[in-house]
């Protein structure tokens, strides 16, 4: 059995010995960068990621100064500005190389021994450029401590989690869960502390979200989920991916994250709302059921595919949201031709302020088979209920749902009554 190392790489420089550092990816395109080094001095310089939030950068013991010097990009008029009045080397559009003075940078005018004219064509050509590519944060403190901790938020590192699950037609099941990550900022990323942070938490401002980008497979299905863990942190939950990370710019790598074997349900679902339907058949959805996971999820998009004379066929496509371990999942995969639902109120009368309707829900199943149909439909919260001659769930004061065995080739009607204040 392999083992695949995955590796994801932030560079960073500063004045002093790294002692450890970490990487957050948090939903919605942004991170949080955390180091520690011991400093030989009062000065600390630390190389950062471009798109730094700089209001975000927090340190122990507190800076009493820093000044930010950005990256720079290669700019023509700067590095031509420079040799104004020098003498300076022009490639022709035939590869000749001529040198003339250059008189002005913008625009370019050269001046040769017939005068001075603006060149049609070519380009210039340097010994050497000095650009710098880094941005560097000039940290002053007062505290003469040896160990410095820091962090900063940057975006530019998008995660999106993508989920498959391979029903048997059966009962069974497989969930695969992949970890796509971008990097549109123009460092490398490393880091051998990698952790996913999963929950929906307060922002102030959009920091962007996942975008495509060319992308590698780097995992091996035997080593799904074997270097992941998970903990809690505040009602949040974070897992801890092992192993060193290199995220190289303009890049999208995938892995394997998360593996799993279930046991699910295939029923036709219908939800509605008080008041009842159009009275008319529709098509029912095809819906699977998890009662347990068996173990906690983030957020993400999930495909469900099954086998089809040895091919994988993909059903349908629905989202997940955060789930804990032993909660239930329910994934809706598409319409049904051959089961279909109608929904009625069959009567409706108020005396006072107390009112009271009646409905009815049939089923009509098109196919030989007996099928498993959820009917759900919102009832007020204040709400007596009567169903009749059926088992029923009331999960919630304003929630109904009945399970019904729908006979092949043939209909099946539930009714249910309800009475609240008006």
């Amino acid at each position: 059995m392999k083992k695949v190392i995955l590796i994801l790489s932030l560079i960073v420089l500063f004045t002093g010995i790294a002692l450890s550092e970490y990487l957050v990816l948090y939903p919605d395109g942004f991170a949080l960068k955390g180091d520690s080094v011991l400093k030989n001095s009062n000065i600390v310089e630390l190389e950062v990621i471009e798109s730094m939030l700089l209001d975000s950068f927090q340190s122990f013991p507190q800076p009493s100064k820093i000044d930010y010097n950005p990256s720079q990009e290669f700019n023509l008029e700067n590095e031509l500005t420079k040799l104004v009045g020098k003498e300076i080397k022009w490639m022709q559009e035939d590869g000749t190389i001529v040198n003339y003075e250059l008189i002005s940078a913008n625009p370019v005018l050269l001046k040769s021994d017939f005068g001075i004219f603006a060149p049609k064509e070519g380009i210039p050509v340097f010994d050497s450029i000095s650009i710098d590519n880094d941005s560097i944060l000039k940290i002053t403190y007062l505290d003469k401590s040896a160990k410095l901790d820091y962090s900063y938020l940057f975006t530019g590192l998008s995660g999106k989690i993508g989920y498959n699950i391979f029903i048997d037609g059966k009962s069974n099941a497989t969930v695969y869960g992949n970890l796509i990550v971008t990097n549109n900022t123009t460092k490398n990323i490393f880091t051998d502390n990698f952790i996913l942070f999963s929950g929906d938490i307060n922002k102030v401002e959009s920091y962007g979200g996942y975008s495509n980008a060319r992308s590698a497979m780097l995992y091996e299905a035997d080593s799904f989920a074997k270097s992941v863990s998970s903990d809690s942190l505040e009602d949040y939950r974070l897992y801890s991916l092992k192993g060193s990370y290199d995220f190289k710019p303009d890049k999208t790598d995938i892995f394997g994250f998360y593996s799993a074997e279930v046991e699910y349900e295939k029923v036709f679902t219908y939800s509605g709302y008080y008041g009842g339907g159009n009275g008319e058949y529709t098509s029912l959805t095809q819906t699977i059921l998890i009662d347990k996971l068996p173990r906690e999820i983030p957020a993400g998009n999930v495909r469900i595919y099954t086998d089809f004379n040895n091919s994988k066929v993909l059903l349908g496509e629905d989202t997940v949201s955060n789930k804990s371990s032993g909660d239930s999942l329910e994934l809706q995969m598409g319409k049904s031709s051959d089961i279909l639902g109608k929904y009625e109120m069959l009567s409706s009368t108020q005396v006072g302020k107390t009112v009271y309707q009646s409905y009815k829900f049939t089923v009509k199943n098109l196919t030989e088979n007996n099928k498993t149909v959820r009917f759900r439909t919102s009832i007020p919260r204040d709400a007596k209920l009567t169903v009749h001659g059926v088992e029923y769930q009331r999960p919630q004061a304003g929630e109904l749902i009945i399970p019904i065995k729908a006979n092949g080739n043939g209909e099946t009607e539930v009714n249910f009554e309800i009475q609240y204040s008006r």
